[in-house]
């Protein structure tokens, strides 16, 4: 996929990004292989060694302890606990819109924004194998679980971690990589062509795409959606910073 890629001497703790799905990791995981040349994959996605490889290793996991149980199930020759986190935060209004589109396109199916939110179909748990969830309820559960006031559901309270916004990446994506480059211990520079690009199977012509705020620009069209997030989620919504 990347023919550039450099052969490094295999990575024995790579560091896990942490990230509700639609948050934006593949981008995040883009932006560092084509700045670095180093292996980033997805937990769900690659083969029992090629672990050993990867600089970093992205989770749609609800908690720590369903972390460990990826890890167990999808490389179990695995011996290490995870070691390190990078945890990405993005405005819950703009990752539920984004998860619809998804839904629909990955399953080639039509669905309207009421039965998307609604108990009786869930997709959390086709997407990242949780017991079944409503979506809104799944994101509750996943930010109790990694938000960094909570240090103890990242395991060993000394463990590393940052987090980052994807909003905050898409403003100042020079500063906000270097804080990451750093974080992982590698010295590069920033690839701004990859920064532009849109990685994922998706629409490029779908205007709501990859950008911060869509919600506010698209409001009429997913009303639905972004109401009932910011009522259920406005807890969360205010804790990571989103309404001022």
């Amino acid at each position: 996929m990347f023919p550039f890629i450099k052969k490094l001497k295999k990575i024995i703790s790579p560091t896990y990004l942490i990230s509700f799905p639609r948050s934006g990791s593949n981008f995040v995981q883009n932006v560092i292989t084509k700045s670095s040349g180093t292996y980033n994959y997805s937990i769900y996605y690659f083969g029992n060694n090629e672990y050993r490889k990867c600089l970093t290793i992205k989770s749609h996991a609800l908690s720590y302890s369903h972390l460990i149980a990826e890890v167990a199930r999808f490389i179990p020759s695995e011996r290490n606990l995870p070691a390190k986190f990078i945890i990405l935060w993005r405005d819950p209004r703009d990752i539920m819109i984004s998860f619809y589109e998804f839904i629909q396109k990955r399953y080639d199916i039509s669905l309207s924004q009421g039965e998307f939110l609604s108990n009786e179909v869930n997709y959390v748990r086709h997407v990242i194998g949780f017991p079944p969830l409503p979506i809104l309820e799944a994101y509750k559960v996943f930010m109790l679980n990694w938000r960094s006031g909570n240090k103890l559901s990242y395991g060993d309270q000394n463990t590393p971690w940052i987090e980052i916004k994807y909003e905050d990446i898409l403003n100042q994506p020079e500063i906000e990589f270097d804080r990451i480059f750093n974080f992982l211990g590698i010295k590069c520079k920033l690839n701004k062509y990859a920064v532009s690009e849109k990685v994922s199977f998706m629409e490029d012509k779908r205007p709501e795409r990859c950008i911060a705020g869509s919600w506010r620009k698209f409001y009429k069209d997913y009303k639905k959606i972004v109401d009932a997030t910011s009522n259920y989620l406005e807890s969360e919504i205010r804790i990571l910073g989103y309404i001022k």
